[in-house]
């Protein structure tokens, strides 16, 4: 019953305007339950039974939400509240304040962290495992889940006293790996194709061997002068999946801003997700590039950052970042301007690649240019980028 609208505002079902996009697999955030960071669908029962029937009908699978919060509304949080919290020395003893508080649905709920070093890490494993098998998910989709933050619950195992008698914060690493441990073995009995999404405000390598893909960047603004933007060290240190062997993406806020969003993921072999925004225009852009990732096989191991030393590209202005990829058949070159709010012009130097040819087009913006001597000139909007697809003989 989901409708949505196509291109020229004609009414389509969601699910159907999904498939024809070419979708396979959906993430549910966590609206899914009306209990926050529950494995019980609440008062969603019958839509979800629905939703995910209706999903697998057309060739769509689900991966469900799982976070760090626990609510007040869920029938164990009486019993266990004071066992399993998070709890940071700087909280009053008697008490917890509410982590976040919002309303979601019905019922009106607080959501605390929860501490998985507790016994609820394992029940949790386990609440999971029953909506995987109950759903037939493909996956899960983690924010954050598998982080430890700091945590002072006696009650539980975590905290220590340091040598001036102070409670202080431990981080229960090991504990969370186990809760990702269990999750993932239990997914993969269910299905041999199940895959673990995980949201992570940076990459935390020990839950970095428990996942497919790992998304970040959501809380970038609050340390860099734009909220759409990542600087250049932090983009290389934070969103270059390498460095941990699998695969980022880039969440980045706010989200309409969808060209910056590309122009700086694109930099470092990532793909922009927005939660919100985007809508048709965003499909088109993965599109496009998925187009140029299946034409000429483009992959990882093409592919040259703009901070590598084997960058072969030279320029002359370094405001303009420059990666790109190569192969036997062609030249891909993202000539990025995303750091900057002023127009860059930018004279790209690419005689040390061999048979290029000399007509190609910035796909970007369907722009012609011409190769000159190896060189190539142009001007990059602020906040822009252009994609240059070079073909060789």
């Amino acid at each position: 019953e989901l409708t949505s609208k196509t291109a020229t505002g004609e009414p389509i079902n969601f699910l159907e305007r999904l498939q024809r996009d070419g979708v396979k697999v959906e993430l549910c955030h966590e609206s899914w339950t009306t209990l926050e960071n529950y494995w019980k669908p609440g008062g969603n029962e019958v839509h979800m039974d629905r939703y995910v029937q209706a999903a697998k009908a057309a060739g769509i699978d689900c991966l469900f939400y799982f976070g760090f919060l626990m609510s007040d509304k869920i029938p164990e949080f009486p019993l266990y509240h004071d066992l399993v919290l998070t709890k940071p020395n700087t909280y009053p003893e008697g008490g917890f304040r509410p982590y976040l508080h919002y309303r979601q649905g019905d019922p009106e709920q607080n959501s605390f962290g929860v501490c998985y070093h507790s016994i609820w890490g394992d029940r949790f494993a386990e609440g999971i495992g029953e909506v995987i098998r109950r759903y037939d998910l493909r996956g899960v989709y983690y924010d954050g889940t598998l982080v430890p933050g700091g945590c002072a619950n006696t009650k539980h195992g975590c905290g220590v006293v340091d040598p001036y008698g102070r409670l202080v914060v431990t981080f229960p690493v090991l504990a969370y790996r186990r809760l990702g441990e269990i999750v993932y073995a239990t997914g993969l009995k269910n299905r041999s194709d199940f895959i673990v999404d995980h949201h992570v405000g940076w990459p935390f390598p020990p839950a970095m061997g428990l996942v497919e893909a790992y998304w970040t960047g959501e809380a970038s603004f609050l340390f860099e002068p734009s909220h759409a933007r990542t600087g250049p060290e932090s983009l290389r240190a934070m969103m270059n999946g390498k460095l941990y062997g699998v695969p980022c993406d880039m969440l980045k806020r706010p989200e309409p801003e969808l060209d910056v969003c590309w122009a700086q993921s694109l930099l470092v072999d990532a793909y922009p997700r927005l939660t919100i925004g985007g809508g048709q225009k965003y499909l088109k852009c993965m599109q496009n590039v998925w187009g140029l990732y299946d034409t000429y096989h483009l992959t990882s191991d093409t592919f040259t950052p703009y901070f590598a030393k084997a960058n072969k590209v030279v320029k002359d202005n370094p405001n303009v970042f420059v990666s790109y990829y190569e192969t036997d058949d062609v030249l891909v070159v993202v000539v990025s301007n995303y750091w900057s709010e002023q127009p860059q012009s930018v004279t790209l130097d690419l005689s040390s690649f061999a048979g290029l040819k000399t007509q190609f087009q910035d796909v970007w913006r369907t722009t012609d240019f011409e190769l000159v001597n190896g060189k190539v000139a142009m001007t990059v909007d602020p906040l822009f980028l252009r994609l240059l697809v070079i073909e060789k003989h």
